[in-house]
């Protein structure tokens, strides 16, 4: 599932790429909905990092949200805007299910290459040097 926990908040984080700016101002609350403008934002593309307050980690929930976040630009859309959305963390699965070794485990492989992905790690001097802000080439 695309959600994590956040202040002690569990949330679906997602970005939103328009054709035009969606509200006036430095913060749109919507219902569950919190969306504030990417300083990447251009005079024709804007950029948006949004958030969805959900209830709970349950798969319901977490389908009620990904429900609430497409009827959110929705409605954008069926304004005449030219919306697109992208949830901000993905996992992918690159290999074939873990198999049980005769009960001596399995291993887990975490891509570091890309901020979007989801990382565990005690040190952020592994990291490499880069910006890490949302890029509008990520929404697509």
């Amino acid at each position: 599932m695309n959600w994590k926990v956040c202040f002690g908040h569990e949330s679906i984080e997602f970005a939103v790429k328009s054709d035009k700016p969606l509200f006036e101002g430095m913060e749109l609350k919507s219902g569950k909905i919190e969306a504030t403008p990417c300083d990447c934002s251009t005079d024709r593309i804007f950029v948006y990092d949004c958030t969805y307050f959900a209830n709970s980690d349950k798969a319901r929930e977490i389908k009620r949200g990904i429900n609430k976040i497409e009827k959110f630009v929705n409605e954008f859309k069926n304004k005449g805007f030219d919306v697109v959305y992208t949830l901000k963390y993905h996992l992918e699965r690159k290999m074939k299910p873990p198999k049980d070794n005769d009960g001596r485990g399995f291993t887990i492989t975490f891509s570091m290459d890309d901020p979007r992905n989801t990382l565990c790690l005690s040190n952020f001097g592994i990291l490499p040097k880069t910006d890490w802000k949302i890029k509008p080439d990520w929404i697509e």
